[in-house]
């Protein structure tokens, strides 16, 4: 699909002929290459339609540098449809803006699936390949995957079972690390529940969620959203509590109708792009291993350098479970963990 405007352009408003979408990624140093697998169309693969994306570096000030570079070695940004890939070479950290353009009027029908792999031969961006085959068939589906450890060796995630209620299918139960919702249909995830299999001791998870406008709080064993009520959930996010919580660490990913994959970060809030909503995720608790060594997230350094200096003020929660907030409002209700998030 190419945009061109012709003598015309200057009496289209652009703004509302097409619809951008962008998501943000942090990478390290190193070298990776981003590949442009596939574009859905109604939840089935088109050979025809080819969307562009576009890669940048956000302006946000980390220390590192980038580079795009194309099939021909030449500096290349722009990735046309399925088949076309780009490396991406990082000194320091960067965050980089890959950026989708649509026709407005396809916005809510088109999905991209694209893969981040990094070359290096230890990285865990790596991981997926060799993954053992589950009993889930979701499972097996060739997403892009991001882990949080970098470690080579990773103890076996802590047992779980995931309940989540799907439009048009009802209660699915999927084991951890397993999809529930399939990443790349446009079915609404409308609730999730989390239950441990011999749980850890002195570890719990609380997760919290955005349904039109209320946010809705759970720990393990609760429901998180809704059920048979049609609504979305637009936003999630995940922590652990507990006094063993600092040796273990979460991982997964969140999949949205507008075709992202987003990884999963502790305490950090997965926001849906506008008019999307979740669709799918997979989630699981792993002990942390001996080498592993925790590194500041650059992009949480950066926010938090732009917090006002005075104390956050955390959120209260009313019977339903929903926690009263404005514009500056904590989705912890555990002071020791509170996180103020600009809406």
């Amino acid at each position: 699909m190419q945009f061109k405007t012709g003598k015309y352009s200057n009496k289209i408003d652009l703004n509302k002929t097409l619809n951008v979408s962008n998501y943000l990624m942090t990478l390290s140093k190193g070298l990776y290459v981003l590949r442009y697998q596939n574009v859905f169309d109604g939840g089935h693969v088109s050979e025809e339609m080819k969307v562009p994306l576009a890669l940048s570096r956000a302006p946000i000030d980390l220390d590192g540098s980038v580079e795009f570079i194309g099939p021909d070695d030449t500096p290349s940004n722009v990735l046309h449809g399925p088949g076309d890939y780009c490396v991406i070479k990082v000194t320091g950290d960067v965050v980089i803006n890959i950026s989708k353009f649509l026709p407005a009027r396809l916005a809510d029908k088109i999905q991209i699936k694209w893969n981040l792999e990094s070359l290096e031969a230890d990285s865990s961006l790596n991981q997926g390949r060799n993954t053992p085959k589950s009993s889930n068939s979701l499972a097996e589906l060739a997403a892009p995957s991001s882990a949080a450890s970098r470690t080579s060796i990773k103890p076996r995630p802590a047992p779980m079972k995931i309940t989540g209620h799907i439009e048009n299918a009802g209660d699915v139960t999927v084991k951890e690390n397993e999809w529930l919702g399939h990443p790349f249909n446009k079915t609404r995830l409308e609730g999730i529940t989390l239950q441990w299999i011999n749980k850890p001791a002195k570890l719990d998870i609380r997760s919290v969620c955005m349904v039109e406008g209320r946010m809705l709080q759970a720990t393990s064993g609760e429901l998180l959203g809704t059920v048979r009520q049609g609504k979305a959930i637009s936003e999630l996010a995940f922590v652990l509590e507990g006094d063993n919580a600092e040796q273990y660490e979460l991982s997964g990913e969140i999949a949205f109708s507008d075709g992202r994959i987003v990884p999963i970060k502790e305490r950090e809030r997965l926001v849906s792009g506008q008019g999307s909503f979740i669709v799918g995720a997979r989630l699981a608790v792993t002990k942390k291993s001996l080498d592993s060594a925790e590194v500041e997230n650059p992009v949480d350094a950066f926010l938090s350098a732009k917090q006002p200096k005075s104390a956050p003020q955390t959120t209260s929660a009313n019977a339903a479970g929903e926690s009263e907030h404005d514009e500056n409002y904590s989705i912890w209700l555990d002071t020791k963990r509170t996180k103020v998030i600009q809406s």
